[in-house]
Order: C-alpha cells, then sequence, then structure tokens
C-alpha cells in the first residue's frame, strides 16, 4: 500500500516518496547559487498559509496569485516549480503565464530539480553566460 501524505496547503493528497516542491525549488535555488554566483535568482512566494491579517496585507500591497515561483532577470526568465509527479497549474497560473508569454517574457514550468537545472543551463548557454563570476549574494549572517 502506498502511503500518502497531505501537501503544505492542507488540500491536496500525494505520495510521500516523491519530494515535494518546496524540496526541490531549494535544492534547485541553492545549486543555481552555487553555480552561478553572479546571476540573480530570487523566489516570489504568493502560496502557502498566512494569517488572514498578513493576508489582507500583502494582497493590499499588490501580491498577484498566479506568479511563477522563481525569476531571473538577467535571462528575462521565470520558473514555476513543480513536484515531479502530481503537480499541476492552477487556472490563474495558466492563465497568468499565458499573459507573461504574450508580451514575450519567458517562463518555463519545470517539473523538479533536474528540469530546472536544465532549463537555467540552457538559457545561460544560449545567452552566453558562464558558470562561475563574482558573489552577488551577501553574506549569511
Amino acid at each position: 500500500m502506498t502511503k500518502r501524505k497531505e501537501d503544505e496547503h492542507g488540500d491536496d493528497w500525494h505520495d510521500v516518496r516523491i519530494p515535494s516542491e518546496h524540496f526541490e525549488q531549494v535544492q534547485f535555488v541553492n545549486w543555481a547559487r552555487a553555480t552561478y554566483p553572479d546571476l540573480l535568482i530570487y523566489a516570489i512566494p504568493n502560496g502557502g498559509f498566512r494569517m488572514p491579517q498578513t493576508r489582507k496585507h500583502l494582497k493590499e500591497e499588490g501580491v498577484q496569485p498566479g506568479i511563477p515561483d522563481l525569476h531571473i532577470p538577467e535571462l528575462n526568465l521565470y520558473i514555476e516549480m513543480k513536484r515531479t509527479k502530481g503537480g499541476s497549474l492552477s487556472k490563474v497560473q495558466k492563465h497568468i503565464i499565458a499573459h507573461l508569454k504574450s508580451i514575450g517574457i519567458k517562463v518555463e514550468v519545470c517539473l523538479g530539480f533536474v528540469e530546472a537545472r536544465q532549463v537555467l543551463s540552457s538559457a545561460c548557454l544560449s545567452c552566453g553566460k558562464a558558470a562561475g563570476g563574482e558573489n552577488i549574494y551577501p553574506p549569511k549572517e
């Protein structure tokens, strides 16, 4: 019998042997920052549980559901991370991604770390960006 577990939103069920989207994204960001330390990559924290007051403040400040998880400005690239099996785009995500693509922004939906690594490596190769470089990230406190 397959073990199943509730995901971080509490409303979906997945096989626990498949790494979570969170785990895959953390693994990818750590790899990307180590491989391309001079390339800015940052997360857009739209998902997850929020207290009602925090949710209200974020909405007032302009948080938009459906925005992809990661942005790499130098490459004009957004990456939406999904787990390797069981992850799918919401209707809002599909709408936002289609809009971003229609205005010339690159968006890739990646099923896990390996796929995201391939997308970033290919994007860097196509624009002549080599691995390495000066670290742009501040030291950890």
